[in-house]
C-alpha cells in the first residue's frame, strides 16, 4: 500500500492530501511542474520527476517532439533509443 502524503497543520492536526484529479484517492506525489497533489494513477515520470498527466501532455511531450525533430530520430529508431527529459 502506498504511503499517504500528510503534514502537520498549524494547530497540530494532521493534514491528509487527496489527488487533484481523483477525489477518492490519496495523493502520494506532487507534480514537479504545477505542484498539484496527485495519486499513483495520475503520476507519470519525466526522467526521475513525477508529473501529472496534464502537465506531461502540455509540457513534456512537446519538448520531446522538438528533440525528435531536431535530431532526426525516426519512428523506427524509438525502440533502440532512450531519451530522458
Amino acid at each position: 500500500m502506498p504511503s499517504v502524503r500528510t503534514e502537520h497543520g498549524v494547530d497540530g492536526h494532521i493534514i491528509t492530501y487527496r489527488c487533484y484529479y481523483h477525489s477518492d484517492a490519496f495523493a502520494v506525489r506532487r507534480c514537479h511542474i504545477c505542484s498539484r497533489m496527485i495519486c499513483n494513477r495520475c503520476a507519470v515520470y519525466a526522467g526521475y520527476r513525477p508529473v501529472c498527466k496534464i502537465c506531461y501532455m502540455r509540457h513534456v511531450l512537446p519538448e520531446r517532439a522538438v528533440v525528435f525533430v531536431s535530431t532526426g530520430i525516426k519512428r523506427s529508431d524509438l525502440s533502440h533509443r532512450v531519451i530522458s527529459v
